[in-house]
Order: structure tokens, then C-alpha cells, then sequence
């Protein structure tokens, strides 16, 4: 049966090479077995190396300057993803957010954007040709302005606007932790009970599962591979329910 899966990925994890040299085999035998798979992917190191790289100081550049570097360097980290894929027999078509309206948002001043509309159909039209789209987290707010959006929050929304079987972040640091031990399973009344820190990916999945994700997980690895080519449980899952 296929398993539609959307899954996140720090730009750490892409920055890392024996990580991304795994992930690469790991999307080559999920789509092998037959998932669906959507991979969205942040940034924010790549860019903080670009500044750095150039001496530039964020806040003493021009907004246009650097907003250009910010989307250069996070094109070309899918379109390196995805040519990496591709060498691997992999079909994959690098996007952004912001392709032709696929998520639309609403800003106000500097306030932080926020999703309004998902046009889901443009991936589903990919995914049943066998394609995974790799998805950067660059925006257009009402005025034309590319902006950087939150990839946390743009992987839950796609994978609920999807109805994703499963919404995976993965991450090689422990996020949700209990007893110093990653907990099996979590929900977000039981994290509010017991004074649980917990990451803002574990917020954007609780608000994806109410609106239409069946599963999600914060992960390693190791956790995705389990779940996804070992059929096996893997901590921590987001649930809506409290535990028992």
C-alpha cells in the first residue's frame, strides 16, 4: 500500500556529508518500496555561512542585498539535493514554497507570515508520476516580497492540505525528552501537564494531526528508518490524545 510521507530535514542534516550520503539511500529504498515522499528542508546554517563568507554583518546590509544572498543560497541547496538524487536514478524537481502560489501567506509590517492557502493538487500531480518534490521555505507575501518562512511550520501545513499518512522531522539531537530519554510517544496536553520543553516542530505537527495529518513523529535518522523501511515504532510520536 502507498504510504504518503512528508518529511523535514535541517539544513544541519544536508550540511552534514555521511548524513546526507544515508538520506540519499534512504529516499532511493522508501521510493523503492513505494512511498510517496515530499521532503521540505530548512537553511538557516547554509545562509549563516554565506554571510560570514562574505564578511557581511545582517544587519548592517541592505534588506535587498542580503534577502538575495538568503534566496540564492537556499535555491541552490534543493537544486544541489535534488542533483544529488537525480545521480542516484532518483526522480526529484526542486521548488519553493512560493511556485506558483503552492503556499500563499499574509504579513503584515514585520510581523511573522502566516499560512492562508495550500494548493496541495500541484504535488499530488508529482507524486503520482513518481516524483519527489524537494521544497525550499521561500515564500511571496501579497506585496511580491520573497520572504523566508519557517520550514517547521510549511511541512506540517502541506502534509495536513496533503492528508499525509505521516509527517516526520527529523533531527540527529534529541528533541523531546523524558528522564533524559527521548519519550516514546507525547501529546500536547500531557507536554503543557508536566512542564515538557518542546521544540516548535512538535507544535506545528499537533496543529497538523487536528487538521488532517494521520501520524507524526520527531526522529533521528535511525528513528525515520525504522519507521519507514523497518516498519518499527520509533520515538518520539506526536499524538493528539493524552497518553494512558
Amino acid at each position: 500500500m502507498t504510504t504518503r510521507v512528508v518529511i523535514h530535514f535541517t539544513g544541519e542534516d544536508l550540511d552534514d556529508v555521511l548524513a546526507f550520503s544515508r538520506i540519499k539511500a534512504d529516499v532511493k529504498k522508501m521510493m523503492r518500496e513505494g512511498h510517496e515522499l515530499i521532503i521540505i528542508h530548512g537553511g538557516e546554517i547554509q545562509f549563516d555561512r554565506a554571510l560570514k563568507k562574505r564578511n557581511w554583518d545582517a544587519a548592517k546590509h541592505t534588506p535587498p542585498e542580503t534577502l538575495a544572498l538568503r534566496d540564492e543560497t537556499i535555491l541552490e541547496l534543493t537544486k544541489n539535493f535534488v542533483s544529488k538524487l537525480s545521480d542516484d536514478l532518483v526522480p526529484a524537481l526542486a521548488l519553493a514554497a512560493k511556485d506558483l502560489g503552492m503556499v500563499q501567506i499574509a504579513a503584515s509590517g514585520d510581523e511573522p507570515p502566516h499560512i492562508v492557502k495550500v494548493k496541495a493538487e500541484l504535488l499530488v500531480a508529482h507524486l503520482q508520476k513518481k516524483v519527489v518534490p524537494v521544497i525550499s521555505p521561500l515564500v511571496r507575501d501579497g506585496d511580491g516580497r520573497s520572504r523566508m518562512m519557517t520550514s517547521e511550520v510549511i511541512a506540517a501545513k502541506l502534509s495536513a492540505a496533503l492528508g499525509a499518512d505521516m509527517l516526520i522531522y527529523v533531527s540527529e539531537t534529541p528533541k523531546i525528552l523524558g528522564e533524559g530519554k527521548p519519550l516514546e510517544k507525547l501529546s500536547e496536553a500531557d507536554a503543557a501537564e508536566k512542564n515538557i520543553i518542546v521544540p516548535e516542530a512538535a507544535r506545528a505537527a499537533w496543529q497538523s494531526l487536528r487538521e488532517g495529518t494521520k501520524q507524526a513523529f520527531i526522529t533521528t535518522l535511525s528513528g525515520m528508518e525504522k519507521i519507514l523501511l523497518q516498519s518499527q515504532p520509533a520515538p518520539t510520536e506526536l499524538i493528539l490524545m493524552e497518553s494512558i
